[in-house]
């Protein structure tokens, strides 16, 4: 089973994530990509305003699948996951 499809078989919020992923792979090719990723970061936290730490925390696992697959993508894909991380760190600090 392909990485893809590691995150993706789940049904219902896999399919937001997947959703998400998908924006973001078309931000990737943009100039300003880095800069919309972090406000498409937000928007899913915010949809997924029961467990935002849990889907950060699922969000951040589908990232490093993104960079094992599109290693000519990884810059923008690892300064998605660095604001990932720090969107969890404010997660962390609030425990």
């Amino acid at each position: 089973m392909g990485g893809h499809a590691r995150w993706a078989e789940r049904s219902g919020e896999m399919d937001r994530l997947a959703i998400y992923i998908e924006a973001l792979r078309a931000l990737a090719m943009q100039r300003e990509g880095n800069r919309l990723a972090e406000q498409q970061i937000d928007n899913f936290v915010r949809t997924e305003a029961a467990d935002p730490r849990s889907s950060l925390e699922r969000l951040h696992d589908a990232i490093s699948i993104e960079i094992e697959q599109r290693p000519s993508e990884s810059s923008f894909w690892f300064a998605a996951q660095g604001y990932v991380d720090s969107c969890l760190s404010k997660y962390s600090e609030g425990d």
